[in-house]
């Protein structure tokens, strides 16, 4: 099984102190037949795959990452196709590629926003048949995992004339730890009062990004005389959270006084 001289390396050093004989005997073992060896010293036989480490991915501030993978053998690495477990995604790069020695290449891929853990599996062709590399995935959500959105409302409590029109631009940021996707801007509604209020240069349609802001105009008219009346504005959208795809709303109340010209 071990090559004698090869496989087995001996030091062996005596010592006599105080009439006693103390041993230090330091023995290493190397399997030359799976690594090779030469001149007594183990060395890489074939392609051998290594990864870079890959930090905790915190959502709230990144979409995924990347993993550098190097061929640290002597031989080709044929790789196949790479795979990864369940929450990742978009992987990109290194699949169906080879890698002389000394050589790398690049794989980047996106995680779910809610947390989680799993691995990016890469196989390649090694001396004894097929090797798979596996490298560590961990991320998670630091705002706990919810949805929210902040809304205000320009000129709130809003006054103005009879039969004249008034704006208030609403914003809203999303401050939760989901992107939001299917946006839609419902018609406002009045609580209380007679006024009609539109809605106009909306740029809160499709999805918007942890961190992001969007915002839409509220244009709001009335033909009587009215103090302290109410308009709830509001916001529906959805988003892909721990439990599948969830439904999320908000609203905002907007007060109005419309004076005599």
């Amino acid at each position: 099984m071990f090559k004698r001289i090869d496989d087995v390396q001996i030091w062996h050093k005596i010592f006599n102190f105080n009439h006693r004989e103390i041993k230090w005997i330091s023995i290493g073992l190397v399997l030359c037949n799976i690594v090779g060896c030469e001149n007594g010293r183990p060395v890489a036989s074939g392609p051998i795959l290594t990864s870079s480490n890959i930090p905790l991915i915190d959502t709230i501030y990144e979409s995924g990452g990347s993993v550098l993978v190097t061929n640290a053998g002597n031989g080709n690495a044929e790789i196949a196709s790479v795979v990864a477990g369940a929450g990742i995604s978009n992987l990109l790069g290194c699949s169906e590629m080879t890698l002389a020695p000394a050589e790398s290449c690049t794989i980047s891929f996106n995680v779910t926003e809610s947390g989680g853990n799993s691995s990016i599996n890469i196989p390649y062709s090694g001396i004894n048949g097929t090797i798979t590399l596996s490298a560590g995935v961990s991320w998670y959500n630091s705002r706990g995992g919810f949805a929210l959105v902040s809304m205000s409302a320009t000129n709130n409590p809003i006054s103005f004339e009879v039969n004249q029109t008034a704006t208030s631009v609403v914003t809203m940021t999303n401050i939760g730890g989901y992107t939001l996707y299917d946006i839609v801007i419902p018609t406002p509604v009045i609580l209380s009062g007679s006024a009609t209020a539109v809605i106009s240069n909306n740029s809160c349609t499709g999805s918007l990004r942890i961190n992001s802001s969007c915002s839409y105009d509220v244009n709001i008219t009335d033909t009587v005389i009215e103090q302290n009346q109410q308009i709830n504005l509001g916001v529906g959208a959805k988003y892909s959270g721990p439990n599948g795809e969830t439904v999320y709303s908000r609203s905002l109340l907007l007060d109005y006084t419309s004076y005599p010209l």
